[in-house]
This record gives structure tokens, C-alpha cells and sequence, in this order.
């Protein structure tokens, strides 16, 4: 997913403002599987889609997790 990202400085947009991504995405559509990063969080983080009711009219919201997290495996 980091193919896509514009690091911070690559893109000035006005005199001392940078263009950043904010975030990427990407989309299991076998499992309903919603993928993200965050400039700020690399971390991979998911929110599986197929545990909502996707035919409701209720929006649905999930807020970015933005803080890094590390997984300890030991």
C-alpha cells in the first residue's frame, strides 16, 4: 500500500505547506475486509465489513486508530 504515498516535503502546495497522505486503503472484496494506514500509523489495521449490516440506512462510522501500535509476538 506504501506505493502510492507522498512523504512529507515532497509535494509544496503554497509557501511552507506540504501535501502529506493522510491515509491509504485497500479492499478485500472476498472477505468484505476494509484495510488502512495512516501517515502517522503504519500499522495495518482493518475493520471487517461483513460484520455490519451494509443494507442499512444507518451510517456506519470508525474512527482512524492513529497512534502506532507494536505487536509483541514473545
Amino acid at each position: 500500500m506504501e506505493s502510492v504515498i507522498q512523504c512529507n516535503g515532497s509535494d509544496q502546495v503554497k509557501k511552507d505547506e506540504y501535501e502529506i497522505t493522510q491515509f491509504t486503503t485497500c479492499y478485500n472484496t472476498d472477505e468484505n475486509i476494509l484495510y488502512y494506514t495512516t501517515y502517522y500509523n503504519e500499522s495495518l489495521n482493518a475493520v471487517k465489513l461483513a460484520s455490519e449490516d451494509l443494507d442499512s440506512d444507518q451510517l456506519v462510522k470508525y474512527e482512524f486508530i492513529r497512534d502506532f501500535q507494536v505487536n509483541f509476538q514473545n
